[in-house]
């Protein structure tokens, strides 16, 4: 992948290894003789560890529950009172 340094780029693109990022257009037309330097099973590992459906299942997963476990400590709290044992009830 060829890419100017803009917006995400930089983090999808390991410079050098799964592609090149520079500064300029003009940049990336001098970098193109280079794009044989990569290797393609590097390029495929990253693309499979870092957009493999499992892994954005799994991310999507993680990011739930945590916004759920958020909203519902921060609802709780407003309702929550102790018992005896000093257990919280809702």
């Amino acid at each position: 992948m060829l890419a100017v340094d803009n917006g995400v780029a930089p983090e999808i693109v390991d410079d050098g290894v799964t592609g090149f990022v520079r500064d300029s257009p003009q940049q990336l037309v001098a970098t193109i003789a280079q794009v044989d330097r990569l290797d393609r099973t590097a390029c495929r590992a990253a693309v499979e560890e870092r957009f493999s459906t499992d892994r954005m299942v799994a991310d999507h997963l993680a990011l739930y529950s945590q916004l759920v476990g958020q909203r519902r400590g921060g609802a709780a709290s407003a309702r929550t009172t102790s018992t005896a044992g000093g257990a919280p009830v809702t």
